[in-house]
């Protein structure tokens, strides 16, 4: 850099923040202070005079970003990196250095998306501290360190997406799609303990004489009526409802919100919906339906009642919806 053109003050002014920088250099020598370069992705020391806003860094930390050096504006200031940062973690890192440089924590430290110069984000993680004060408490100058965290960052993503997909894997019937039985009893307990106060109702559903199908269709046939039925259930369930598949051809529903004869009327249109459907493929396919609204009684209580309005259905000729 040529300071043959510089005026008086300005050379003032560089000798000071280079003398800052000296001092803070030899400070950390003679305090041997030692970090571990082990971490993946360490990109380097940086400086920033807070007087001149003059930041010296190591190249990696914008060559990481796909920058050459020499595209790079001297002398570079704060901003040239901030300006980077993505949007939506831009102020959680702005008042995270505020609060450092007025002394109201220890250090600056955060983890934040900065654009590279292709228009990808990056992560970072950058720490920081004020390491010269004037007498008024007003920084000075600050060191720290900056560490390119991005594959670490994606491999938690991708962590996290494949329990997600783990868990919808382990409460979901690989057949039909529906909740499986665990995940029906998982769903009955969590509305038990937090919508006690709201009216609701449980349906208990079987397909009649579903093993002559399998009989008489093979297999094949009656793993396309349960997941067609199961398509069908789906499409009545609204908003807070949910539908799962209890075992074999037995499936039940919770309606949330709604009274028995609200729901008997949506039951109605599934048994009616489930006939049509099937007649249409030259199958007689029919479902029986027994259900109950919520009482001050345990899930395994409600359940049976619904269960037993079930086998009532199946007695008095299959077809039909029965409530208790």
């Amino acid at each position: 850099m040529s300071y043959q053109s510089w005026k008086k003050e300005d050379l003032i002014q560089e000798i000071e923040r280079l003398k800052r920088l000296n001092e803070t250099l030899m400070d950390e020598k003679d305090q041997e202070i030692k970090l571990d370069y082990a971490w993946a992705g360490h990109l380097g020391n940086w400086y920033w005079d807070y007087v001149t806003n003059v930041v010296t860094f190591n190249d990696l930390k914008v060559q990481a970003l796909g920058y050459d050096i020499n595209e790079v504006p001297l002398p570079v200031g704060f901003q040239f990196f901030t300006e980077r940062i993505h949007k939506d973690d831009y102020d959680y890192v702005m008042q995270n250095m505020r609060d450092h440089l007025y002394g109201k924590i220890n250090a600056y430290d955060v983890e934040y998306r900065i654009q590279a110069k292709n228009g990808d984000y990056k992560y970072y993680h950058d720490i920081g501290k004020v390491t010269k004060r004037d007498s008024q408490g007003k920084p000075l100058f600050l060191a720290g360190i900056v560490f390119d965290i991005t594959e670490r960052r994606l491999a938690l993503q991708e962590l996290e997406r494949m329990n997600k997909t783990l868990e919808k894997l382990s409460s979901t019937d690989a057949l039909t799609k529906l909740l499986n039985h665990r995940a029906i009893y998982d769903k009955l307990h969590e509305i038990h303990e937090n919508h006690d106060q709201k009216v609701m109702t449980l349906a208990m559903m079987d397909l009649d004489d579903f093993k002559k199908i399998n009989d008489t269709y093979g297999h094949l046939v009656g793993d396309d009526v349960l997941r067609e039925t199961a398509d069908i259930l789906m499409e009545y369930t609204k908003h807070h409802d949910f539908v799962g598949r209890y075992g074999g051809e037995e499936f039940l529903m919770v309606f949330i919100g709604k009274t028995i004869d609200e729901s008997k009327v949506i039951l109605e249109n599934i048994r009616k919906s489930i006939c049509q459907h099937f007649k249409k493929k030259d199958l007689n396919i029919t479902i029986s339906i027994g259900c109950a609204m919520k009482q001050e009684e345990s899930i395994n209580e409600w359940i049976k009642r619904a269960d037993e309005a079930l086998y009532q259905a199946k007695r008095e000729g299959k077809n039909q919806v029965v409530e208790v």
